[in-house]
């Protein structure tokens, strides 16, 4: 099941992508720029894990923390980020609570993280469009 802020997030990154310059700006309520923060520190959690277990190489870590960074704009609650960020260090997933190696794709963990860390690289190219409020 696909949360409504991997939709957005997904949603935000087509229109960033493709919007002309100068590029789009848009506002995120605080609640979901909150939520976003949160699933994106868990993201750099998982990131972590992934590396720690030899699935994937730092540069991964670094494409993960590219939206993190992007996301601030927005000026999200910071206050959960950091247990965010700890869950995923331990191999799981904020938005369904359980670990990577139980995705409801059926992939194992090396192919979770790997599909992961494609999504963190596109995100990567992506750094510095214009995807939120200067």
């Amino acid at each position: 099941m696909i949360s409504k802020t991997l939709v957005l997030l997904s949603a935000t990154l087509v229109v960033a992508a493709t919007a002309p310059a100068p590029a789009l700006a848009y506002t995120l309520d605080q609640e979901t720029a909150t939520e976003a923060y949160a699933v994106m520190r868990n993201m750099q959690g998982l990131a972590a894990y992934c590396v720690r277990k030899g699935y994937l190489t730092q540069e991964s870590i670094e494409h993960a923390n590219t939206l993190t960074a992007s996301l601030e704009r927005w000026q999200p609650d910071k206050s959960g980020g950091d247990a965010a960020q700890a869950y995923g260090a331990k191999g799981f997933l904020l938005e369904t609570r359980k670990p990577i190696k139980q995705n409801s794709e059926g992939l194992s963990e090396a192919e979770w993280c790997q599909q992961a860390a494609d999504g963190w690289a596109m995100w990567a190219v992506l750094d510095g469009v214009q995807i939120g409020p200067e």
